[in-house]
């Protein structure tokens, strides 16, 4: 950078890291989707189309960046986990995020022919991101968790909606102020009693959304590694249950469920009785334990101290999977997930 009188400007600009030692995502949001889908023709309910194109963009993104191991996409967002100890860019907050949001957003349209070859791309839409902190595994799991269980729900409310304009000849506002008073159970025997519809039987990759793992992991069941957008998992039969009861949360939604951001629900917190002076001694600085500089990195250190994006390795395996999130099983089978 040029030493000029005019250098003072750069002390204005703002510099804010992630907390060191948590996992932390970056979560990407599509803006105006509902508008974008509906110029480019999207099928409704949904289009596996548009699923496979927004996990192309999610592989380019895991490929640039090596220290993304888990990334969870549904609809129009996509998330993903970095590890707890990862040093990109010393952790600089912005420096993150936009990179993060750009490869994602200009992925989209550079692999848009690929799945929409007789659609020509009319205007390019735009994404905007945020940082979560994630402290410890507990939060990092439970983040997917929240994820996938937004996912259930906008998925079943979405089959009841467009079942009932485009099958059962309902307008619109019709459709929204039938739904809007009903549960979920109440949604699954629309679909069964009237559309002949087994929820459980929509396709896991709009029912649980789109799993990205990095590196060979022992599978079982229908996921496969892939190379591309990949496809969905072969489907079982199964009975009309009440509903898919590992996907939906205990407490029963009578509204409908909210579109496009979703803030992550507040956790309760225990407050921590006031201590006295007498019961909290002071410590001598000698008694102080040194801070282990492996685990906890220094935020002032020099900017080529900070460990710069890597090639992108066009050879990784990155596995795409239709999973559970919410059971335990999933977290104990790739346990390796959250190991660093």
């Amino acid at each position: 950078m040029a030493n000029s009188k005019f250098a003072y400007v750069k002390q204005l600009e703002e510099e804010r890291r992630v907390l060191p030692c948590c996992y932390f995502a970056v979560r990407i949001d599509g803006g105006g989707f509902k508008a974008f889908t509906k110029t480019h023709g999207y099928t409704k309910p949904n289009d596996v189309r548009g699923v496979h194109l927004m996990n192309a963009c999610a592989k380019e993104v895991m490929l640039k960046f090596d220290e993304i191991d888990l990334a969870y996409g549904h609809s129009d967002e996509y998330s993903f986990l970095f590890r707890r100890k990862t040093k990109l860019w010393n952790r600089r907050h912005n420096k993150i995020l936009t990179n993060i949001v750009s490869c994602f957003a200009a992925s989209f349209p550079f692999h848009w022919s690929e799945f929409f070859p007789e659609q020509k791309l009319l205007y390019v839409p735009c994404f905007d991101g945020r940082i979560v902190l994630l402290p410890t595994e507990r939060e990092a799991k439970d983040y997917f968790r929240w994820r996938q269980v937004d996912c259930h729900i906008n998925t079943q409310y979405n089959e009841c909606f467009w079942n009932l304009v485009m099958r059962g000849g309902y307008s619109h506002q019709q459709a929204y102020n039938t739904l809007m008073t009903t549960q979920k159970r109440e949604k699954n025997e629309l679909l069964f009693s009237r559309f002949g519809i087994n929820y459980n039987e929509v396709p896991e990759i709009f029912r649980r959304g789109s799993i990205l793992m990095r590196g060979e992991q022992s599978w079982k069941g229908g996921s496969k590694v892939v190379s591309g957008g990949g496809e969905a998992s072969p489907q079982g039969e199964a009975e009309m249950p009440p509903q898919d009861d590992a996907m939906v949360s205990p407490q029963d939604e009578a509204e409908m469920p909210p579109q496009g951001e979703a803030e992550m629900p507040p956790q309760d917190e225990a407050e921590m009785p006031p201590q006295g002076e007498a019961e909290m001694p002071p410590q001598d600085e000698a008694e102080m334990p040194p801070l282990n500089e492996a685990t906890v990195p220094p935020l002032d250190q020099p900017m080529s101290a900070a460990a710069p994006p890597r090639k992108p390795n066009r050879e990784a395996k990155l596995t795409l999977s239709h999973e559970n999130l919410v059971s335990d099983h999933f977290w104990e089978k790739y346990h390796r997930l959250l190991g660093q």
